[in-house]
């Protein structure tokens, strides 16, 4: 299984602000992430969720499989959302098309990464294990309201 890099076309109108239904909880980033930090982690969730959507789709999967695959893909989607809003925060002056070039640059290594660790590579597996406990530590899940 393959996974393709992703290009930010249109972040904001890609995964916005507004995607996340009101029942479901919403990713707030910290102010200490960086634009780089939101670059990579957007590509690091955009990855996860096109695997998760891959694996559920699996004949392979059991039912119990896929819906575990259907969570995490909503998951990856809500952090999605998060950092493609502290993209728009920490972007300064830079085009769509800068914004682009830059997820390319910094996201290639992250798709690297992911396939390689699909591959058996275990280093690989470790960097993209780290990448992901750097964006969570960036991350605060916000409580659903209920009223």
């Amino acid at each position: 299984m393959h996974l393709r890099p992703r290009l930010l076309v249109g972040v904001v109108a890609l995964v916005s602000h507004g995607v996340a239904h009101a029942q479901e909880p919403r990713v707030s980033i910290s102010p200490m992430a960086t634009y780089e930090n939101a670059v990579v982690c957007y590509q690091y969730y955009a990855i996860a969720a096109e695997l998760a959507r891959k694996l559920e789709k699996d004949p392979k999967s059991s039912a119990d499989q896929a819906a575990g695959f259907q969570l995490q893909v909503l998951a990856a989607k809500r952090a999605l959302s998060g950092w493609s809003g502290r993209i728009e925060d920490v972007k300064g002056k830079r085009t769509k098309m800068q914004i682009d070039a830059d997820l390319k640059k910094l996201g290639d290594p992250v798709v690297a990464d992911a396939n390689a660790a699909l591959g058996g590579d275990k280093a690989a597996a470790q960097r993209g294990a780290a990448r992901g406990k750097t964006c969570a530590g960036f991350e605060k899940v916000e409580p659903v309201d209920r009223s």
